[in-house]
This record gives C-alpha cells, structure tokens and sequence, in this order.
C-alpha cells in the first residue's frame, strides 16, 4: 500500500515539478576573459523548476603563468568538464539573477607536465532573455609542475585558481 501511495505522489508531484514559465532543455554558448588569459566553453542543461537548473559544462582556458622560477609568457592550457547547479532568485522576469556551484575534473598542460585534478567553482551571473554573462572562480588544488632543476631537486609548485568571466547565448530556456 505504502510504495502505491509513494508512486502515486512521485508521479503527481513530477507533474508540478517542472519548469512552468521556461521551456526546460538550454544551453550556453561564450568566450570570455579570465584575468591572466581567455576561454571558450559550452553549456547544456535542463531546468527543474523556474528557479532551479542543472548542467554539464565544457571549458578550454588559456592561462599565463605566474608560477616562479617559470619565464614571463609562458602557457598553461586547462580543459575541464564539470557539472553544476544554478539557483535563480526571479521567476518571472527576463533579468534572472543567480548563484551556483559546480564540479568536476580539470585537465592542466603546463610546459611538458599535463595533470588532472578534481576541483570546484562558485558562480554566479545574469541571464538576460538569451544573453548570459556569468562569473566561475574555478578552486583547483595546486599542481606540481616536476623538477625545475635535477641537480638540486628543486620543485616548482603553481596556483592554478582562475577567474573566469565569460559572456555568452543562450539557445533555448526561453518562456513559454
């Protein structure tokens, strides 16, 4: 009797569940700039509710380094997929404010040493009517480039938290 009642109350609330005003698959398309390079990334995602979205998300940055004992100019390349979660404050306007969180595994190329590394982000940002602006502080544990100098076993350590601001479009996720 009991697992007939949860059913039933599984099905009726899967019905009020979803998104009312917005349509519930979207994606994100943006490049943007962090504060030591760029990037590019791809978002898709589905609504909930209104205030409640998930998402995969896809993001290749090009960073310059600011390790020591590293040359002024050189390149690190971060790929990272991700999954995160947006908790949006308006249900009803098209200036939706929000917060989130995400995370996943970044890819780090720096030089000839390429490490993968579990991290996370806050984020937050606007959608406007299907522009985005959106703003991650990815937070990822610190890599170890190896050895910089064999003889006296030196080891360079680097900071690999960036912060990205990326403005985008967005397809689908519209009202109804």
């Amino acid at each position: 009797m009991y697992k007939y009642v949860f059913l039933l109350s599984l099905l009726v609330s899967s019905f009020y569940g979803n998104a009312q005003k917005f349509t519930q698959p979207h994606a994100y398309v943006g490049a943007g700039l962090s504060l030591t390079g760029a990037n590019v990334g791809v978002e898709a995602g589905y609504r909930i509710t209104d205030l409640v979205a998930v998402s995969l998300k896809g993001e290749y940055s090009l960073l310059v380094l600011d390790a020591k004992n590293f040359n002024e100019g050189d390149l690190g390349i971060i790929t990272s997929c991700t999954g995160n979660i947006r908790l949006y404050w308006d249900r009803d306007s098209s200036h939706r404010k929000y917060v989130g969180f995400g995370v996943g595994l970044y890819q780090m190329q720096f030089g000839k040493t390429t490490q993968s590394k579990m991290g996370f982000y806050p984020r937050f940002g606007v959608d406007n009517n299907h522009f985005n602006l959106n703003i991650d502080f990815n937070i990822v544990p610190m890599i170890d480039y190896g050895p910089v100098d064999v003889q006296w076993e030196v080891m360079n350590v680097g900071n690999s938290n960036h912060l990205t601001v990326r403005i985008g479009l967005m397809i689908g996720g519209g009202k109804y």
